[in-house]
């Protein structure tokens, strides 16, 4: 509502989203064993026996998944304006909305007044490069050493993850848990559902600050708080496809290069390479291909940029906004200490502030300090 000072403000749901033409979710009978713990081969194996039965179904009901890229949004948002009759727009986005901007950028050059976006995804960086994810749990280490309610518990963040990792992979867990429908279920996992459950609450610091206390109970033998989250967020949430995010992330890809880095560099990392999971591991999936190294080429552009990125953002990273916006000639980039993914822009005040400075041309701070995660809450 705060930005409407500045013009009309339009919330744009994208083409397979909310009120534009949403697509059917598709449910394929391929799921995740309850019994056995899994291993990534298999995990991909079945993921991509999944993309098979949804591109099926999806083209029995009439859907183009060709139609569901980033580049063709952002040619809808030119046709928006050529409908509207408007010369010139700026542009708010976060997380996919600013690799949509970016996208926009190209594609209505000279026409884009301002650009705001935060937790930056350059237009590689669907595929994201696992040793800046470690790089990530150094500064969630040094959040955890500011907190006088865990820092004895939990000196070594990544080393007791470790600890964890290696003893789920050499003797899986078995867990009962109370089943929805009452009664119980029996889950059974292993490194690999853990490493998927950590990836899966690294993006904000309200998740991020429960996950050194399930390991730090994991490592003691106690479960009872993990395998619920296993059984919820990894077993039974991965059996459905929604089509517009699949189609968008395999389409904007990644270089066979880059994926080769990335591969090289997950094979040490502490969550391997399952931050992009399951991209790239359905790339020639949907008999869709990449956009290619037209897409991927950094934008280089004299639009007024103000960007944000979060310390704690354990998605997008500071020095890839960095790198993603190399070419951006009137930049500001701000760093939020103790800032998140999905949530920067609500996380202070100052940080509107610093929004609404930028619309009216003043000076915004370099870096704004926000309250960091209460680990003992």
């Amino acid at each position: 509502m705060a930005m409407r000072e500045f013009g009309d403000v339009i919330a744009l749901d994208q083409r397979g989203t909310g009120w534009s033409n949403a697509i059917t979710v598709c449910e394929s009978d391929w799921r995740l064993p309850m019994d056995k713990a899994i291993e990534l081969d298999e995990m991909v194996a079945g993921m991509r026996v999944m993309a098979a039965d949804c591109a099926d179904y999806w083209k029995a009901e009439g859907v183009d998944l060709a139609g569901y890229t980033t580049r063709e949004s952002a040619r809808d948002i030119e046709a928006l304006c050529e409908a509207w009759g408007v010369d010139e727009v700026s542009l708010w986005g976060i997380s996919y909305g600013s690799h949509l901007a970016l996208a926009t950028l190209k594609e209505m050059k000279g026409r884009i007044h301002k650009v705001v976006i935060a937790a930056v995804e350059g237009l590689e960086d669907t595929v994201r490069f696992p040793a800046r994810t470690d790089g990530y749990f150094e500064r969630l280490q040094a959040a955890i050493d500011a907190d006088p309610a865990i820092t004895e518990v939990v000196p070594d963040l990544k080393g007791l993850m470790r600890r964890v990792h290696s003893r789920l992979e050499r003797e899986p867990v078995e867990w009962e848990v109370a089943s929805l429908e009452g009664g119980s279920q029996l889950v059974v996992f292993g490194k690999f559902e853990m490493q998927m459950l950590a990836s899966s609450m690294i993006a904000d610091p309200r998740t991020s600050k429960h996950l050194p206390w399930l390991y730090v109970m994991a490592d003691a033998g106690d479960f009872s708080q993990v395998a619920p989250l296993v059984l919820q967020y990894i077993k039974m949430a991965l059996a459905a496809m929604r089509g517009m995010p699949e189609a968008m992330d395999v389409t904007s890809g990644s270089s066979e290069a880059r994926l080769a880095l990335v591969e090289n560099q997950g094979a040490g990392a502490l969550l391997g390479d399952l931050l992009n999971f399951p991209m790239p591991h359905l790339r020639g999936t949907f008999g869709l291909e990449v956009l290619g190294e037209g897409f991927w080429e950094s934008v280089v552009t004299d639009v007024p940029t103000l960007a944000f990125s979060g310390t704690l953002d354990g998605r997008t990273y500071p020095e890839s906004t960095r790198e993603a916006l190399a070419g951006f000639s009137d930049l500001n980039h701000v760093v939020v200490e103790n800032g998140g993914h999905n949530n920067v822009y609500m996380q202070d005040a100052a940080i509107g502030d610093a929004i609404r400075a930028f619309m009216r041309g003043e000076a915004v701070p370099e870096r704004i300090e926000v309250e960091g995660p209460r680990f003992g809450e």
